[in-house]
């Protein structure tokens, strides 16, 4: 069986994130949000966020 190896842009990810919260610093993979009572949700959407750029 051979090793797949997959790779996800931290940057996409970051972005994905802060957007559901508000922020995102477009240089860096870094974010900050205006609305951080959302950050817990935007967090628990990495997980199929994840699932479907390896399902790509």
């Amino acid at each position: 069986m051979g090793l797949l190896k997959r790779q996800v842009n931290i940057d996409e990810l970051v972005n994905f994130v802060a957007q559901q919260f508000g922020g995102k610093r477009p240089d860096l993979a870094q974010a900050g949000g205006t609305q951080p009572e959302r950050l817990s949700e935007a967090l628990g959407g990495m997980k199929g966020w994840i699932e479907r750029k390896f399902a790509t």
